[in-house]
């Protein structure tokens, strides 16, 4: 039998969520604060800190600089809680605003709160399943304003795992900073439902994505389709700082057609990308809506990827400058003229630029 457990706050726990989950320009304050390297001073202004920087486990760490790995992501302290047990998994509920951290739970986390949700130093261990789950999953329609950082999720058991651990952080309107994220079959999967009032923001900094199951599917071919990340429409969405270690398709892959919302910001950029060598894609921006702002650079490009780590980038609004060009035949024709810049995505072996495919 599942045990659920359903978070409530006092008076005192919802005034702290109010403080915590400030918003600055739809930044969480917390994670945005982390990331760039600013402080807050008396006033609320905004102050420069100087070189960015996110404190955490192991060495200093520099968002785009430094590589995320199992030493300098996930949880930074030991848990103080744990939900749960191997075998007798556990779905923790968090309905209400507030900080959860510390806590290791076996089974999953379901959020339902729509926003001021920060979980942090938390370790979610999936357990063998049935059917579908998530490790962590953002349910609310209007979700935003929420913060995962320092957080691990992972599997069990490996040996068991099946394609119904789907997706260790999923939903939207969230902040992943530094997480460690490994063993389902994607790590993040992100939209905004079709219902929702508007387009949502995502962002993914400086977190570690790996060792994602291949398992017996429904797919077509059998076998289970794996992406570290998932962008699937209506989305403002930023991916910069990862260590991104591909399944059987992606790295990234941006697939939808026409979104209800649109398509607001997709970057990409500054990411260490490891694509599969014997399928799919290392970069896949496949998308047949026009994006607003779409910027795709100075990725690091594994060569050991399917076809020397093939990118593609095929929205219609594609322009050189997009990716890393300075010029070249623009709106998705054709790449085979671009003169690549500072701002390319090159390869991890030799800094050579790599060209972006359109077909």
């Amino acid at each position: 039998m599942r045990a659920t457990r359903q978070v409530t706050a006092s008076a005192a726990e919802r005034f702290s969520s109010r403080i915590a989950a400030a918003t600055i320009r739809g930044f969480v304050l917390t994670g945005f604060a982390a990331v760039v390297g600013v402080r807050v001073a008396r006033g609320g202004r905004w102050r420069q800190r100087g070189r960015p920087s996110i404190p955490g486990p192991g060495l200093v760490f520099h968002l785009k600089i430094t590589e995320p790995t199992a030493e300098n992501t996930g949880p930074r302290v030991p848990p103080t809680q744990t939900f749960g047990s191997p075998g007798s998994p556990y779905t923790y509920t968090i309905s209400m605003p507030g900080v959860t951290e510390r806590i290791r739970v076996y089974g999953r986390i379901n959020v339902t709160a729509e926003s001021g949700v920060i979980i942090r130093d938390v370790e979610v261990i999936m357990q063998p399943s049935t059917t579908q789950i998530n490790g962590i999953q953002f349910n609310a329609e209007n979700s935003h304003g929420n913060l995962v950082e320092f957080t691990r999720v992972t599997v069990g058991d490996p040996g068991l795992a099946t394609e119904e651990q789907s997706t260790c952080i999923r939903g939207r309107g969230v902040d992943v900073i530094r997480c460690d994220l490994s063993g389902a079959v994607d790590g993040l999967q992100v939209y905004t439902p079709t219902k929702a009032v508007a387009r949502q923001r995502v962002r993914i900094l400086g977190t570690y994505i790996h060792d994602l199951i291949v398992s017996p599917s429904t797919q077509s071919d059998g076998w289970t389709h794996n992406d570290c990340i998932q962008g699937l429409g209506s989305l403002d969405l930023e991916i910069i700082g990862n260590a991104l270690h591909g399944g059987r398709t992606s790295c990234v892959i941006i697939n939808t057609d026409v979104p209800a919302h649109g398509w607001g910001d997709c970057i990409v950029e500054d990411n260490w990308c490891y694509g599969d060598p014997l399928n799919g894609s290392t970069l896949n921006v496949a998308t047949t809506a026009s994006i607003g702002n779409l910027s795709v650079k100075r990725n690091r490009i594994s060569r050991a990827g399917k076809n020397s780590g093939q990118c593609f980038v095929k929205a219609p609004n594609l322009v050189p400058t997009s990716c890393g060009a300075e010029s070249g035949t623009s709106n998705g024709a054709s790449t085979s003229d671009w003169v690549y810049g500072p701002d390319a995505n090159v390869f991890m072996d030799n800094g050579a630029p790599v060209p972006i495919r359109v077909g």
